[in-house]
């Protein structure tokens, strides 16, 4: 007797952009906050996500004198006008939604956004976190198909400075 099981998958597995929806929970961490959460949660990620960054400030070092940008109240990211005091009417980089990103051990509340200056490179995708410092990372990754959202599955590539190292983009005053 042969018996023959087959499965038909809903999703591809393979897939770096496949999503399931199914999460885990686990603790996130955010700024120097921390909190146990089921990562599919989006609503719950969005609201720790935009009480993190609402209205706040990017400074370009932990002295806090210089802005190089601000997040709106809906998260969005506008760079700095002119004036060095207020951000651009513009907004630089759309908020998408977020996800748990694993980086050095921990899962970090990051956010996704669409870069709308990102003059043709290949992926317009960014992902931000903040470290228990402040410190805003950065990574490039999902493409440039603006239907095709990244997620938890996406791989992503940590911006370099000058010299090669991981790059640090700004600090947030409030974290």
């Amino acid at each position: 007797m042969l018996i023959l099981a087959v499965s038909c998958a809903k999703n591809n597995p393979n897939d770096p952009n496949n999503n399931n929806g199914s999460g885990i929970i686990t603790t996130v961490y955010y700024g120097s906050k921390s909190i146990v959460v089921n990562t599919a949660d989006q609503d719950k990620l969005k609201e720790l996500w935009i009480g993190l960054v609402k209205n706040q400030f990017i400074y370009y070092a932990t002295d806090y004198a210089y802005k190089s940008g601000k997040f709106d109240s809906e998260g969005n990211y506008h760079d700095i006008s002119s004036d060095y005091q207020n951000p651009k009417p513009e907004i630089r980089t759309k908020y998408i939604k977020n996800i748990a990103y694993q980086y050095n051990g921990k899962f970090y509340l990051a956010g996704i956004y669409w870069d709308n200056e990102n003059q043709g490179m290949p992926n317009a995708y960014r992902l931000i976190a903040f470290d228990d410092k402040g410190a805003e990372l950065a990574w490039f990754g999902g493409g440039s198909n603006p239907n095709n959202i990244p997620n938890e599955n996406t791989v992503w590539t940590r911006y370099k400075d000058g010299s090669g190292k991981d790059a640090i983009w700004g600090y947030i005053e409030k974290f």
